[in-house]
């Protein structure tokens, strides 16, 4: 389990040295981003498609070293509901 301290999904190249320093295969279970809860913003919106597009360019030129992933979406792909 890793925080944001220790990497930070939105620079390309520090999740490409992550996967890198890798000896074995890693799962990847992705959970980050940032929800409309907390932050309903143009730049939240870029800040989340950076975060994918980081993990995607990551996982494409270290996909020896990335033995599964797992993407979890956030409530908002399939919208609030009022209660």
């Amino acid at each position: 389990l890793l925080t944001r301290s220790q990497l930070d999904l939105s620079l390309n190249n520090d999740v490409s040295q992550f996967f890198d320093r890798q000896a074995e295969p890693v799962c990847l279970i992705v959970t980050a981003a940032i929800t409309r809860l907390k932050n309903n913003s143009a730049s939240s919106f870029v800040a989340n498609i950076n975060i994918a597009r980081s993990l995607s360019e990551a996982i494409l030129s270290n996909h020896q070293n990335i033995r599964n992933v797992i993407f979890l979406s956030t409530i908002d792909v399939y919208g609030l509901v009022d209660a």
